[in-house]
């Protein structure tokens, strides 16, 4: 059956009794409910109406928007374009998944910012949508609690960086002071002497003295100094985004909890656990069980096999932790990082401390960036929530409550502990263990 848009508005939409057409012009038919049907319509006949009809639903916004007036409603402000700088400028926001790769933060600050209407409209709507989805969970339950550190690691390590890079560069201009000091000593030492020599004797050699004094630092101090510097900052600088990007990803994960959970659930962020240096990025207890989330947000194509994590180098994929040591976190591939959090928390944490007997932690991993790709092979040896996913993994789950409510309020509470471990002197132990890193960094 060839499809044309008069019979796909002539069309009994599935499930509704009503005609394609009426649902369309009424605004029922949405772009992401058209989309849907495109994919998992009951019918080929439906699938191929919901992709004429989604085709002309784009035209028609497009048109309208052409035009330079705002949008009137969701679906309008999904096709405008993503105003602010960065990766995702100029992009229709419905091709970014607003709900997922854009926060509050950013829709607040493109109604500041937008340099016409059109774009404040859109970010005015999608906020409202965005806000709404979480007011109708207080009419219930409330909505996900949340609990932060006032001191979050991550911004803890990159503050150390940045701490570790001033250092590094003023180090640098002391020893060209140094230098310079050490010159000008020597000068003086022996410029009575070479005062009392004839001047016609003393200008061929200082000349030729300075000269080639000149050319051993050019030729054979600097380039390894600018090696070693450059080498040095560049690193710093890596990791420093490193660490915004990983506090980025778990601003993003944070808020597809948010839509998908309510306030029978606690979400905490960055917990660290007594006796360990790093931290677990988060700790989601629900009713139906308690979750150690590792955010991931690297670039590149990997893949889970069984329990190796392989990364695609060109068309070859290489196990890079298959001969790394367990000596620390970062040498652990993100599976068994995550693993290795969910155990320790379900171990030293509910066990121990807690007295719980049952396995209740499941270790997830949370890739939080489109420029991550993660297959799976079978059997899935850990659950991976991708941004687009989460709120149907947490919905599609069986419902009914696995943990007791006295015992998920005793959890969350020891949990709470946590966060209150900072005594008075703890800035200056922090100050301290600084100093002895950066002297150890300058040691070797």
């Amino acid at each position: 059956m060839f499809m044309t848009l008069e019979r796909a508005r002539g069309m009994v939409w599935q499930a509704t009794g009503k005609l394609a057409g009426d649902l369309f012009d009424s605004g029922e038919l949405t772009r992401e409910a058209l989309k849907s049907a495109k994919k998992n319509g009951e019918t080929e006949q439906i699938r191929a109406a919901a992709q004429i009809l989604y085709d002309e639903k784009i035209h028609q916004i497009d048109a309208h928007l052409a035009t330079g007036a705002p949008p009137r409603n969701l679906d309008e402000a999904l096709s405008v374009k993503w105003p602010l700088e960065g990766s995702n400028f100029g992009k229709p926001i419905g091709e970014l998944d607003y709900r997922e790769q854009i926060t509050v933060v950013d829709l607040s600050r493109a109604m500041i910012s937008a340099s016409d209407e059109q774009t404040r409209a859109a970010a005015r709507i999608l906020l409202s949508n965005k806000l709404g989805l979480e007011a109708g969970k207080s009419k219930g339950k409330g909505q996900l609690r949340v609990t932060i550190p006032k001191r979050n690691y991550l911004v803890t390590q990159r503050e150390s960086i940045i701490a570790k890079k001033n250092f590094r560069e003023g180090i640098d201009i002391s020893v060209s002071v140094v230098i310079i000091l050490v010159c000008l000593a020597i000068e003086i030492r022996f410029l009575p002497k070479m005062l009392s020599q004839d001047l016609s004797q003393l200008l061929p050699g200082a000349a030729l003295t300075l000269a080639l004094f000149c050319l051993f630092l050019y030729f054979v101090l600097m380039p390894f100094v600018k090696k070693h510097v450059d080498d040095k900052y560049e690193e710093d600088d890596r990791q420093i985004e490193n660490y915004r990007k990983g506090l980025h990803g778990e601003e993003l994960v944070t808020e597809a909890l948010r839509e998908a959970l309510d306030g029978d659930s606690h979400l905490f962020r960055n917990v660290k656990l007594p006796n360990r240096n790093s931290d677990i990025d988060m700790v989601l207890v629900t009713p139906q069980g308690i979750y150690a989330i590792e955010v991931k947000t690297w670039t590149g194509e990997f893949e889970i096999r069984g329990k190796d994590w392989l990364t695609k180098n060109g068309e070859k994929w290489a196990n890079h932790y298959s001969k790394q040591g367990k000596n620390s976190k970062s040498q652990l591939s993100p599976i068994a990082q995550a693993k290795e959090n969910a155990k320790i928390l379900n171990n030293s944490f509910l066990k121990k401390q807690l007295h719980l007997k049952n396995e209740r932690v499941t270790a997830v991993l949370a890739p939080a960036t489109n420029k991550m790709v993660v297959r799976e092979t079978e059997p899935h040896n850990i659950e991976v929530w991708r941004l687009g996913e989460i709120n149907a993994k947490l919905q599609n789950r069986p419902q009914e409550r696995k943990i007791p409510e006295p015992e998920q309020a005793l959890i969350e509470a020891e949990l709470l502990k946590l966060y209150d471990l900072e005594t008075p002197n703890s800035a200056k132990v922090g100050s301290k263990r600084l100093i002895s890193k950066l002297l150890g960094f300058w040691r070797h």
